[in-house]
């Protein structure tokens, strides 16, 4: 590596060691991403594994003869685990670790002591130094070296859209409309009651070809939940405040104010701060949810001529036309 050829080889495998103690950068805290309880290879080393609890990295090495296989998640024998990758005759010599663009292993007599660049910067194997991330080939790096096939894991960089490795590939897939991926889980929900995503929308504080000033907005994934956006120019503030409305109230836009459910057109969980009443859907006038703890369980529908009353907590034939379901 010409980085480290100025200096001693004593000092070089100085350097290469004090990497060991830090964590790969895509691998920092991994857990973040993983409901609990599961299982993961270790990125540093192949006879250990990490194991998710309160979303926190807790390292496990395996028995003498033995490495982590992430295919079966447990510990098996080393000759069907992973490998070094410095072959045995590979010495004195930088190699690219294929699970991270940053990531190299310093080989010497046959064996791997894994490095990891700075921050901004990928490893070339071909320079064996380095480089800066926005010149490099490396495509990403590849979380399905150590994370095992068909598990969900959340992308944190979008609410709706998880990752998943497929026969070692790393897929993305989105949620359906209306819902998020809940880490907790491992699987998509309604968006209120997911805890592990607080992404901020996009452009919340600009609508249409406007830009919001002074204004508080909907949050878009909740109807009692919304910004303030700020007067900071000619740009939209992109740090607005989030406020909530007490339980029984729904932010209204065109009001700029928390008012009645009743009084608010919102495409999100209507049965957000709740509590376990029936309240009335925006499909129809004739429908209702029906709320457990403050989220929707289920929808119903009044019988024909009947419509829904949320006032009444009841069905009633006189006609309702609340502006939310009209």
């Amino acid at each position: 590596m010409k980085g480290f050829a100025v200096f001693s080889s004593t000092v070089s495998l100085f350097l290469i060691l004090f990497g060991v103690s830090q964590t790969l950068a895509i691998f920092n805290n991994i857990c973040r991403l993983f409901p609990e309880g599961t299982k993961l290879g270790d990125p540093r080393s192949c006879e250990s594994y990490i194991t998710c609890i309160n979303s926190t990295e807790v390292f496990t090495k395996c028995s003498k003869n033995q490495t982590f296989s992430v295919e079966s998640k447990k510990c098996v024998s080393s000759k069907t685990g992973c490998v070094d990758p410095c072959a045995p005759d590979v010495d004195e010599y930088w190699l690219a670790d294929t699970r991270s663009c940053s990531g190299y292993y310093y080989c010497k007599n046959g064996v791997g002591t894994i490095g990891n660049c700075s921050p901004g910067q990928h490893f070339d194997e071909s320079l064996q130094e380095c480089i800066y991330s926005e010149k490099s080939k490396c495509k990403g790096d590849n979380y399905c070296e150590i994370v095992p096939n068909n598990i969900n894991f959340k992308d944190e960089n979008d609410c709706e859209k998880y990752r998943v490795c497929s026969k070692r590939k790393l897929k993305s897939k989105k949620c359906p409309k209306g819902q998020w991926f809940d880490r907790d889980t491992g699987n998509c929900a309604k968006k209120s009651s997911v805890k592990s995503c607080n992404s901020l929308p996009t452009k919340v504080c600009v609508k249409g070809l406007r830009v919001e000033k002074n204004k508080f907005v909907p949050d878009k994934a909740t109807c009692r939940g919304y910004y303030y956006c700020a007067d900071v120019g000619k740009s939209a503030d992109e740090n607005p405040e989030w406020h909530q409305c007490k339980e029984g109230q729904f932010f209204n836009y065109k009001s700029q104010s928390c008012t009645d459910p009743l009084n608010v057109k919102c495409d999100e969980d209507r049965c957000d701060g709740r509590g376990n009443l029936f309240v009335n859907s925006a499909k129809s006038c004739q429908h209702y949810l029906v709320c457990q703890n403050g989220l929707s369980v289920a929808e119903r529908k009044c019988a024909d001529e009947m419509f829904f009353d949320e006032k009444r907590q009841g069905c009633t034939s006189e006609v309702i036309e609340y502006d939310i379901c009209s």
